[in-house]
């Protein structure tokens, strides 16, 4: 967030949003906390959409928590299908650390819902 609005780019010499054209000054730290702000450019269209990818984050994270081996396999036969033995993030990792990410993926989905919540 700082760096895509208040964070001058060396080149640019303006914020990443402001060459997208979201914003028009580089924003101050209060700013950026203002949730007010966010909800000007979030919009409601916006909304339904954190709220479906929250869905899928939060089911996919609980997906990995409870059943790490099965998501290892799935990530495997996608993997396969697009190339046979090509990489994927969860290739030999421990089941333990699948649980992790899939805990963190869960708190991913939490923001999710946080800016559909917050963008009314």
């Amino acid at each position: 967030m700082h760096y895509n609005f208040a964070g001058v780019h060396k080149t640019l010499r303006i914020t990443p949003a402001m060459a997208a054209g979201i914003t028009d000054h580089v924003w101050s730290l209060e700013e950026i906390r203002s949730t007010r702000k966010l909800n000007r450019i979030i919009g409601m269209k916006d909304a339904k959409a954190a709220a479906v990818l929250g869905a899928i984050w939060l089911v996919w994270g609980l997906f990995m928590v409870l059943r790490p081996t099965k998501a290892q396999t799935i990530m495997d036969g996608y993997a396969d299908w697009f190339k046979k033995g090509s990489w994927h993030p969860l290739r030999g990792m421990p089941s333990w650390l699948i649980r992790g990410l899939g805990a963190t993926v869960c708190a991913g989905a939490a923001l999710f819902f946080y800016i559909s919540i917050n963008s009314n």
